[in-house]
C-alpha cells in the first residue's frame, strides 16, 4: 500500500538545522551577539567609515523596519555612532572597539 503522506507533511531527514551566524560583542551589562545582517553592515562600516542610514536597507537587503532594528543594534553595541538621530552612522573607533576588532595588537 502507498505511504499515507499528505500535502502538508514533509520529510525533515535530508534538511540541515538552521544556525544563525552571529558575532559576539560585550557591553557593560552583558555579552550579546550581533546578527548576521548587523555584521554585514559592520563590515561595510569598516570599509567606508560612514554610511547614510538610507543605505543600510540596501546593504542588508531587508525592509525598512528591520533596517531600523539593525541601526539600533549597532548603536546599542557602540559599534557605530551618529551625531544626530537621523545622521549617517560612523564607525566607533574607541579603545574597547579597537581591542575587539584587532585583538592581536594588544
Amino acid at each position: 500500500m502507498a505511504s499515507n503522506q499528505g500535502v502538508g507533511s514533509s520529510n525533515l531527514s535530508g534538511r540541515t538545522n538552521y544556525h544563525p551566524w552571529k558575532r559576539p560583542y560585550k557591553t557593560d551589562r552583558k555579552e550579546k551577539r550581533l546578527s548576521k545582517t548587523g555584521a554585514k553592515v559592520m563590515a561595510r562600516l569598516l570599509l567606508q567609515g560612514e554610511i547614510p542610514r538610507s543605505e543600510i536597507r540596501d546593504i542588508a537587503n531587508v525592509k525598512q523596519r528591520r533596517a531600523t532594528q539593525i541601526i539600533k543594534e549597532l548603536l546599542d553595541a557602540e559599534i557605530a555612532w551618529s551625531k544626530t538621530a537621523y545622521g549617517p552612522l560612523r564607525l566607533n573607533l574607541s579603545v574597547d572597539m579597537a581591542t575587539l576588532l584587532f585583538p592581536e595588537l594588544a
